[in-house]
């Protein structure tokens, strides 16, 4: 995609402009990919490749990218490399400090025990892939074998999907308040904006933590003790960033999604 394309699409009106700064990257389960510019680059430059051939177009976008903000950045008379070299210095020393904070540390704790719990628990899905196996071969009365795998299915890639972007989105929320003593507007709220997401997965995680506990036959202490752990963190979450559950996401809280 050449610079004269990527301009043409970033004017276009039916993309909302940011839509994809708060969202989960989950693409496949979204509504919004019509109006979402990130998407439709992707779609583009990134269908139909192999793999090999998708990161030479990602480096190709990345590189077109930057000399597009560099020229931008020059003509206002910011030299490019010592703002995106004192960035990246400063970034580091944020990261840092949020690291440390409570909801880091639980959302690190989280995903560690979500790991944990992942591995001890294969027989646990194995013991249940054998029965939901033995219902279809025998027509089992009053089972729905196919809708339990279904279930399973969805709550393990929940929980999967959000178990690493909770914890990414809380040190981006993190940076966001800790960048000074009096953040700026903007920087509070990008921290309510991430903040949101992270909420929103350990919502969603929690749901299907749930699903697992009422569904499968075994493992249920284990659950509940990743349940208390997930809780706590939306707790101090929410206190930390009290304006994150009213945050406007662009498009996303605006509009209906798409059938």
């Amino acid at each position: 995609m050449d610079e004269e394309r990527l301009r043409e699409m970033a004017a276009d009106p039916r993309f909302v402009a940011g839509i994809y700064n708060y969202c989960d990257r989950w693409c496949e389960r979204c509504g919004y990919t019509s109006r979402c510019l990130n998407y439709a680059i992707s779609q583009e430059e990134f269908a139909g490749k192999d793999e090999d051939e998708q990161w030479k177009a990602l480096g190709q976008l990345m590189r077109q990218t930057a000399s597009m903000v560099r020229t931008e950045m020059e003509e206002d008379g910011v030299d490019f490399d010592t703002a995106l070299q004192e960035e990246a210095e400063s970034r580091d020393v944020i990261d840092l400090k949020a690291e440390q904070q409570p909801f880091c540390a639980q959302a690190r704790d989280y995903m560690k025990a979500a790991s944990a719990w992942f591995d001890s628990a294969r027989e646990v899905f194995e013991m249940e892939k054998e029965e939901i196996n033995d219902a279809l071969r025998l027509e089992l009365p009053r089972t729905h074998p196919e809708q339990t795998a279904r279930t399973l299915n969805d709550a393990t890639e929940t929980i999967r999907w959000y178990q690493h972007q909770i914890y990414v989105k809380l040190i981006r929320a993190g940076r966001g308040i800790m960048h000074r003593e009096e953040p700026a507007d903007f920087e509070l709220e990008d921290a309510n904006g991430s903040a949101k997401v992270a909420l929103i997965g350990i919502d969603r995680s929690i749901r299907a933590w749930d699903t697992l506990y009422r569904t499968l036959r075994d493992g249920q202490d284990e659950i509940l003790d990743v349940l208390v752990r997930l809780e706590r963190l939306r707790k101090t979450a929410e206190a930390t960033f009290p304006g994150a559950r009213t945050f406007v996401r662009p498009g996303l809280d605006e509009l209906p999604e798409e059938p």
